[in-house]
């Protein structure tokens, strides 16, 4: 079977697995082993020796991520219980000031995206641009858009985030290179996203009245 025959079922293997997940709403464990084995069968794998193949495969690279992995969800409790995170996202805006406060959202999403699942950074994170929003009375997208965008991309791309830490395994790379080298990238990534986003905000965007009056504090009242 020829590499671009390869590079083709790997693909649809992707797109498979993200139309599952995103729009069937299939669970992402069980999604992720059916495309496996679908990818497999395509490329080839006997049907008998599949089982061997997915076992050998999941001991493996569990084996050599789980500890990572562990770890950085630990690191990251530890910074949202000790309130690390709140008093570095203030410090941040009080040096950036307040007509830069989004850039300093997105440098906070950005550092604290490392030790921090996406998840658990915007819990952590959200509040203080709710708070920042309704003291200048602007858009909550203004703040809430580079920041979460910022954060996404920082799991998405480096470790010790489990997609990150799968594939540096996966190819056989240094995690600690990896890290090395994917923060600058990424930082640059983040910084278009920031760009971007200052773009896509410059118009106002309806919000439900319910998430209106959790931030602005009324009743009533849908604005962008």
């Amino acid at each position: 079977m020829s590499h671009t025959t390869l590079l083709v079922i790997a693909v649809a293997g992707v797109a498979a697995l993200l139309l599952l997940i995103l729009r069937a709403r299939v669970q992402p464990f069980v999604a992720l082993v059916v495309v496996s084995i679908g990818v497999a069968l395509a490329a080839g794998v006997p049907a008998a020796d599949l089982v061997k193949t997915i076992e050998d495969g999941m001991g493996s690279t569990l084996g050599h991520i789980a500890t990572i992995i562990a770890l950085g969800a630990m690191i990251g409790r530890i910074i949202e219980l000790s309130g690390g995170a709140h008093a570095f996202a203030h410090y941040l805006i009080e040096r950036f000031g307040s007509r830069r406060t989004p850039l300093a959202l997105t440098v906070a999403g950005f550092v604290l995206g490392i030790p921090v699942f996406f998840e658990v950074g915007l819990i952590i994170l959200m509040p203080i641009a709710y708070g920042v929003a309704r003291a200048a009375r602007k858009p909550l997208l203004i703040y809430a858009l580079p920041m979460g965008a910022a954060m996404l991309t920082v799991h998405a791309f480096l470790p010790p985030h489990p997609g990150a830490v799968a594939v540096v395994e996966a190819i056989g790379a240094s995690q600690g290179l990896v890290l090395l080298m994917g923060i600058p990238v990424t930082a640059v990534v983040v910084l278009l996203g920031y760009l971007l986003s200052r773009r896509l905000t410059r118009r106002e965007y309806p919000m439900d009245p319910a998430v209106y009056a959790e931030v602005y504090g009324e009743t009533g009242a849908e604005e962008g």
